[in-house]
Order: structure tokens, then sequence, then C-alpha cells
């Protein structure tokens, strides 16, 4: 009698003909068990399996952890700090931290450059009674701060990228006893996170002043 094989069914994150779904929390999970060569698929978090229960445990930290690694463009916000009503000796102007602040990266006064990579006032984090604070000498302060981003349509697709790899990275000893695995995939996330950056740094310019400016006006 003839046996019929059975084709395996796509993960969730795959159309017919291997279309790329919309990026979603799902599909950046089945990635990642993909990379480790799964396959076993989820279709949601919360489902009863063993890969469903590590992803959960793992996505939310990992992501954060991801984010915070640099100032990615499409998470980074200039906001209006709030004051508090604490003082903390040897700053004028302490303010709450921005709900959903993950890293400060500058804090300025009203109208400073607050697109410069570097620079603004001093400003030290601290944590007081009353929670984190942003504690610095300038009045009506400005932050730039990486915020916690959760929806995954605002990945840029190199980050989605990064994320997948470094999240197969965080699974795959709780999934799988493969000992060369690790290493596998700590070189395919080193190179989807450098394909990143670059991708995040293209996306900045900043003028600067013509060598010898200064030298030429003064000799006219």
């Amino acid at each position: 009698r003839s046996q019929v094989r059975r084709r395996r069914k796509p993960p969730p994150c795959l159309l017919k003909g291997g279309e790329v779904r919309v990026q979603s929390q799902i599909s950046i999970c089945n990635r990642a068990l993909a990379h480790m060569g799964q396959t076993r698929f989820i279709r949601s978090l919360d489902e009863g399996s063993e890969e469903a229960e590590t992803l959960r445990l793992h996505y939310d930290p990992v992501r954060r952890s991801l984010l915070s690694y640099r100032a990615w463009r499409f998470a980074t916000m200039v906001s209006p700090l709030p004051k508090f009503t604490a003082t903390v000796p040897g700053w004028s102007n302490v303010y709450a931290l921005p709900a959903g602040c993950l890293r400060v990266l500058a804090v300025f006064g009203a109208g400073g450059a607050v697109d410069s990579d570097c620079g603004g006032a001093p400003f030290e984090v601290l944590r007081l009674s009353s929670g984190r604070a942003i504690v610095s000498d300038v009045p009506d302060a400005v932050g730039r701060c990486i915020f916690d981003v959760t929806d995954p349509l605002e990945f840029p697709s190199l980050f989605c990228d990064a994320l997948s790899w470094r999240l197969a990275l965080e699974i795959c000893a709780p999934l799988t006893s493969k000992a060369a695995l690790r290493d596998n995939l700590a070189a395919h996330y080193m190179e989807a996170l450098r394909c990143a950056v670059d991708a995040d740094a293209a996306e900045f310019c900043s003028s600067l002043p013509e060598w010898g400016d200064d030298y030429i006006r003064a000799r006219d």
C-alpha cells in the first residue's frame, strides 16, 4: 500500500509561496525557532507548548536589552521632563524619568540642540524614594531618551532580523542539546546586529565645519 507523504505546514509567519506576513511578535518568535532548525512553530505565546513558554519568558527581556544596546533612531524620543518636588544636594532641578524610558541619552534646555548625538548639560539618573529621577542644573529640561518600543510594526526590518537571531541565541539552551548551535547563532547574531547598526547610523547626518574655514577668513 502506497504511503501518502504529508507536507510540513509552514510556520504561521508565512503565507503561501513563502511570503512573510506583516512582522509581529509571533513572526519574530517563529523566525527565532527557524534559525535554530526547529520544525515546531507557535501560533500564540499563551499556548502550552515548551517553545511558547520559553519564548514568553525571554521575548520581552531580549527586546528591551537590544533596544537599550544603542540609540536606535526609531526608539529615540525627545520629551519635556516632568518636574519632581524632591531636592537632591548638588543639583538645582529634579525631574521624573519619562514613562517607558529605558535609557537617558542627553538633557538639554528648552531650545537646545536635541538632535545631537552627544553634548547637552550634565545630568545624572538616580533612584529616589519616589522613584527613578533625573537630576540636572538645567531649568525646564528636555530629555533625549531611548523608549521601550513594543509594537513590532515600528521595528525596522534589520532590527527585527537582529532581534530574531538574538532571541534564538537566548532560547537555544533550554530547547535543544546541540552543543555547537550556540556558537553558530552567536556569529549570525553579530552579523545581523552589525547590519542593523550600519543601517541605523545611515539615518543621521550632521554638517561639519570645513577644515581651514577660520584660518582662510582670518587671512581675508
